[in-house]
């Protein structure tokens, strides 16, 4: 199946392996910085650390957790109009 609409999903998905690199290198650093041994952590939030962590380590962190929440209905709907054949012209212009 080849649809228009399939474009920026791809992209999207693709912007998000490079939040979850970016957040990596710079939020495990600023972790060890702050003391913080990986081995001894037990569940949590990622916003637990808002108060341990700086700021410019965290806001990597609650972009990527940004998104997987409205994206989400992004791909649902990229997919139903993909599977019934709408995904081109106006549709994959406001995907855009």
């Amino acid at each position: 199946m080849h649809s228009e609409i399939l474009k920026p999903v791809v992209v999207l998905i693709a912007w998000t392996l490079v939040m979850l690199v970016w957040m990596m290198a710079v939020r495990l650093p600023a972790m060890k910085a702050a003391g913080i041994d990986m081995t001894k952590l037990k569940g949590g939030r990622g916003s637990d650390a808002d108060g341990v962590l700086p700021a410019k380590a965290q806001w990597k962190a609650h972009n990527y957790n940004h998104l997987f929440e409205q994206p989400t209905c992004f791909y649902a709907v990229s997919f139903v109009i993909a599977f019934t054949g709408t995904g081109d012209g106006i549709n994959a212009w406001i995907a855009w």
